[in-house]
């Protein structure tokens, strides 16, 4: 009665799982293979717990996409649509490769999808045997298949077992209620998992399956699901066998990444000039195009292509679109209804800097790669308002120190000078040294820029001070090799000029060399002489 209960319970919870899934995995069959394996396990009355999780999620992650072939082995739920109708002039051949339901909703009926699926073929399945004989003995079902798998999507098929009735002992390599199946090396990224059906299982494994407690005639089986991550060149060989036992199943493994797309002569979908496969052009020679409708004549094939690769690329239109008669015709953009734009289609409207997840913030426009800001916005993103009241200087009107720009309420200073109002200039040259002429000739009316200093120091303003009050201080010498004493400190530039603002000590408070009493005559005669020449003044000791 309990093994009944027990039967109608899992049953019933077999058909709401089914009912729960959605699509369809290895061509349709994942259903009917579920339901037998668990009709196995439910007619058991020493069953295992069996766990039902929803489909995972069908994404197509594509890159590179030039045919149907590509599209298959770029990922286990990408299909293509060969319908020739399918995309728009100029837009990309990897739009025909998409997920089932991406490409239906887009307009490819289901008959012009294209999905290969993983087929499993038996080669030999003799029957297992029901006792010795020494003709031989099978004792493994089936003893050889081929497997042909498309990458990414696991296949399962079963293997059974039962030990023969009367089998000499001393041809096994160990006598045991215990069944052990495995297998050798396999090909590389292959996986290959046991699930155990019998009264005893072990644990569902991917080196080996396990089966307790199993006795002489009776039979047992295991569900062995291999999956391959990679295309293969070639057919692989690999064998799966109880461990000890002779019997062993042969599985040549093979993948499906061809499109069998079924092609049919066609003289109007490449305008005459080339054949239909997968739904895109092959051009004959001497045509090119989306629809071979370009005729390249007498200009080289390779010239023609040169001119649609921007300075010097390996990459015909940036990858963003075909050349055509030498010319880029650039893709639509796969999502939203832009296209690319460009010479060589190297621009687009819809990959700029983003704030709050807005493309320019939402306050400006798009424009190859750059947003343009609308009025009253400005910053990378046009993320920021238009102020510069966090940029004034304080105590004045002035932004930035008149040496940067306002750039959402931070000054970006011009080199050297530093935020946050450019007023510090640690690189800067010394403006004490700088603008000693220009304090010689205006408070002294002395120097090098005597005679142009009404024009050369306008940046300049200065006043005679008996103590300063500018924290700045300057000692410097003059053209007289005289010591000249000044405060000085930088005003706001204006219009990209610096200014400045000076307080100079008299000029009776210079520090002037002092000579020796043996030079007192010179000095006298100098002094008497110094209404004919320009002679520097120096101090009689």
């Amino acid at each position: 009665m309990q093994d009944q209960e027990m039967r109608e319970r899992f049953e019933k919870e077999l058909k709401d799982s089914l009912r729960k899934m959605e699509g369809s995995i290895q061509g349709h069959k994942l259903e009917s293979r579920v339901t037998e394996t668990h009709k196995r396990n439910v007619a058991s009355p020493h069953m295992t717990n069996h766990t039902w999780s929803c489909k995972d999620e069908e994404i197509c992650s594509k890159t590179a996409i030039n045919s149907c072939g590509d599209c298959i082995s770029s990922g286990r739920y990408c299909v293509w649509c060969k319908q020739p109708d399918f995309t728009q002039q100029g837009e990309q051949d990897a739009a025909r490769c998409d997920t089932r339901s991406q490409l239906e909703t887009k307009g490819c009926r289901p008959d012009q999808i294209i999905s290969p699926v993983s087929n499993v073929s038996v080669v030999e399945d003799a029957p297992l045997s029901e006792s010795f004989s020494q003709r031989g003995s099978v004792q493994l079902s089936p003893q050889e298949i081929n497997l042909k798998l498309r990458p990414g999507l696991p296949t399962t098929f079963t293997v059974r077992f039962k030990r023969v009735e009367g089998f000499p002992v001393d041809l096994y390599n160990s006598l045991s209620s215990k069944v052990i199946l495995k297998h050798d090396d396999l090909p590389k990224g292959v996986k290959v998992t046991y699930t155990p059906i019998c009264p005893h299982p072990g644990p569902a494994g991917d080196t080996t399956g396990v089966c307790e407690k199993v006795g002489v005639a009776k039979e047992i089986s295991f569900d062995v699901t291999v999956t391959t991550d990679y295309c293969m060149e070639k057919p692989s060989i690999f064998y799966i066998g109880p461990q000890g036992i002779e019997d062993k199943l042969k599985v040549t493994l093979s993948t499906h990444c061809d499109c069998d797309c079924n092609d049919r002569p066609d003289t109007t979908g490449c305008n005459g000039k080339g054949r239909l496969t997968c739904g895109t052009c092959s051009c004959d020679g001497g045509f090119v195009g989306q629809k071979c409708e370009c005729e390249i004549g007498v200009k080289d094939e390779s010239a023609m292509k040169a001119s649609c690769r921007k300075n010097g690329s390996l990459t015909e239109c940036e990858g963003r679109g075909d050349c055509q008669c030498g010319r880029c015709l650039c893709h639509h953009l796969e999502q939203g209804g832009s296209s690319y734009h460009g010479a060589h289609c190297e621009c687009d409207d819809e990959h700029c800097e983003k704030f709050q997840n807005r493309l320019c913030g939402g306050n400006g426009k798009c424009g190859c790669g750059i947003c343009s800001c609308n009025e009253g916005w400005e910053g990378s993103a046009c993320h920021c308002a238009k102020s510069d009241a966090d940029c004034r200087t304080p105590g004045t009107t002035s932004v930035c120190s008149g040496r940067g720009q306002c750039e959402c309420g931070r000054c970006k200073c011009d080199s050297g000078y530093q935020p946050p109002f450019c007023i510090e200039c640690d690189s800067c040259d010394d403006y004490c040294v700088t603008n000693k002429d220009c304090i010689e000739c205006l408070a002294y009316d002395n120097g090098p820029l005597k005679k142009t200093c009404a024009d050369s120091c306008t940046s300049v303003e200065h006043r005679e001070v008996t103590e300063f009050t500018l924290t700045k201080r300057c000692k410097q010498k003059d053209s007289k090799n005289c010591w000249m004493f000044y405060s000085i400190e930088q005003l706001d530039s204006e219009n990209g000029t610096a200014r400045y603002r000076a307080e100079v000590k008299p000029i009776e408070t210079r520090e002037c060399p002092v000579l020796s009493s043996s030079w007192a005559p010179l000095w006298a005669w100098l002094s008497s002489a110094s209404s004919y020449w320009c002679w520097p003044k120096y101090s009689s000791p």
